[in-house]
């Protein structure tokens, strides 16, 4: 099975989708906060920087999955050369973003 590395702790709720399809990894609770990075074959990526040394610790690694807009925390060169596909959730905060607009407004 998959094994997923998690950024961040994630609410049992989405943990349970994911545990249908592979089993969740995460450093959270551990000084390391790469721990457990190399068992992964996919990242879901927050506000961490994703560079050539950190994919090193991932030799596994198939694709990092970033939770927000841009590529900014990954080198995409790195990614790139290791054959790492990077993705990300352009549209993920456009409807949160346009209510925070107009609340702004009252």
């Amino acid at each position: 099975m998959y094994k997923i590395w998690f950024e961040k702790s994630v609410p049992d709720d989405y943990r349970r989708h994911f545990e249908s399809l592979a089993d969740g990894i995460s450093p959270v609770g551990h000084a390391d906060r790469w721990h457990n990075l190399e068992h992964a074959d996919a990242v879901m990526a927050g506000g961490n920087r994703y560079d050539a040394t950190c994919m090193e610790r991932a030799p596994k690694l198939l694709i990092i999955a970033r939770t927000g807009i841009g590529y900014d925390k990954v080198d995409i060169a790195a990614a790139s050369a290791r054959h790492i596909a990077v993705v990300n959730a352009p549209d993920a905060p456009t409807v949160s973003t346009a209510e925070q607009a107009i609340a702004l407004m009252f």
